[in-house]
């Protein structure tokens, strides 16, 4: 490439470093052999020494410009990124130590009554208790009605008394009848039965008493139920005329037979 400076034409080489350094491109260009004259010039001396130096003044300021170019200013630092995606989940820690314990809470609200639970099982019965001790006498009570008499069987007849002392000597007295004698009749009740018997006394006699003896000396379940005077006809009850004997009854209310007597005082 050839450019022409004033009336002579300057080597290639020049051009093209003075190209280079006004265009900043630091493209490189095959340089001519700088002792090859240009076409026209009127002489190849001189100006090859001259083009030879302003080649080299050329590439020193081409170098400088080329090595500033390549360092360049910092520029300013770029945005943030955007945010990354998270992270995988690690791994639990140890437990931390127990907490202090907290302030004690509201009282909360009275809960439902429950349902009422099953009958338990009777208890055991207690040991007695010891007596107490006898207590004071009470006020006498007021006296009750009299009751009614009561129509029970004649009880036996008690034991002889002991004899008393001799009293003294009566008053002389009628004559008695004379010839007194005691008849007897036994009474025979079976077991759960009564039995009835009289003593009659001889033609002529008259019965003064008598009465009803049960043999042995009595029975507990053996009751005398009838002890009275006689007629002369045999009929008992009576409330008038002159006895001539004495009859009796026994009842038995043992499971065996029992056995009695009735007597009569006659004269």
């Amino acid at each position: 490439m050839l450019v022409r400076i004033g009336r002579y034409a300057r080597t290639h080489v020049v051009a093209t470093a003075l190209l280079a350094g006004l265009m900043g491109t630091g493209t490189g260009i095959a340089l001519a052999s700088a002792s090859a004259p240009v076409a026209g010039s009127r002489s190849a001396g001189p100006q090859r020494v001259g083009t030879a130096r302003a080649g080299k003044h050329h590439a020193r300021r081409k170098h400088r410009r080329n090595k500033s170019l390549k360092k360049g200013v910092n520029g300013g630092n770029g945005g943030a990124g955007g945010a990354g995606g998270a992270g995988s989940q690690g791994a639990v820690g140890p437990a931390g130590p127990p907490g202090p314990s907290g302030p004690q809470g509201l009282l909360g609200p009275a809960g439902l009554n429950g349902s009422s639970g099953s009958n338990g099982s009777n208890g055991t019965n207690g040991t007695n208790g010891s007596n107490g001790s006898v207590g004071p006498t009470g006020p006498r009570g007021p006296t009750g009605a009299t009751g009614t008499t009561g129509t029970g069987a004649t009880g036996f007849t008690g034991a002889t008394g002991f004899t008393g002392a001799t009293g003294p000597s009566g008053a002389t007295g009628p004559s008695g009848a004379a010839g007194v004698t005691i008849v007897t009749a036994p009474i025979t009740a079976g077991a759960g039965t009564q039995g009835f018997a009289a003593a009659t006394c001889a033609t002529g006699q008259t019965a003064t008493g008598g009465g009803v003896a049960i043999a042995g000396g009595g029975n507990s379940k053996v009751y005398v139920t009838a002890s009275e005077p006689t007629t002369s006809n045999g009929a008992t009850d009576q409330t008038s005329g002159t006895p001539n004997g004495w009859s009796g009854a026994l009842f038995n209310s043992d499971t065996s037979s029992h056995s009695g007597y009735v007597w009569a005082l006659c004269g």
